[in-house]
């Protein structure tokens, strides 16, 4: 059985907000442990304690799904890796063992932080990269080339 994390919620945000967030926690917490390809539509919205239809109301399909799931997360990892590569760019001659902690070092910082939510987050993202999911691969060049783009200058 999963044991969902689910995020405390300011008291403004909306009923569908909410909605749209247990619905996130749950596949988070469902793909994490059992894979894309192992939950149902069904299963989410069981967990989130909705009905069938829910899902597909908040997010045209369950890639749409994942990719919230990916994004909502993602750029504040993205924004402290963009601020360390701006860092390495400074330098006259980074080391490539530099290059490679401004990478990983936000990602790591993730893993092992004191909210569940965020260590839920990296289980769920490292199911996607031992999957080799195609999902990834889309939502990695649609979002973030401007990242990647300072990555590569500084390789």
């Amino acid at each position: 059985m999963s044991t969902a994390t689910v995020e405390e919620r300011p008291p403004e945000v909306s009923r569908g907000q909410n909605t749209r967030h247990r619905l996130m926690d749950a596949a988070e917490a469902l793909m994490a442990e059992k894979g894309l390809d192992g939950v149902s539509v069904r299963s989410i919205n069981k967990a989130a304690g909705t009905s069938v239809g829910v899902m597909h109301y908040h997010f045209r399909s369950k890639e749409e799904l994942i990719e919230a799931i990916v994004l909502r997360r993602m750029e504040t990892l993205q924004e402290a890796r963009l601020e360390r590569y701006t860092e390495l760019l400074q330098a006259e001659q980074p080391t490539v063992e530099a290059v490679v902690e401004a990478m990983v070092a936000p990602y790591a910082a993730m893993a092992v932080s004191s909210d569940p939510a965020e260590r839920q987050y990296i289980r769920f993202m490292d199911r996607l990269f031992v999957t080799r999911s195609p999902v990834l691969d889309e939502l990695v060049v649609k979002h973030f080339g401007r990242v990647n783009r300072r990555l590569f200058v500084l390789m």
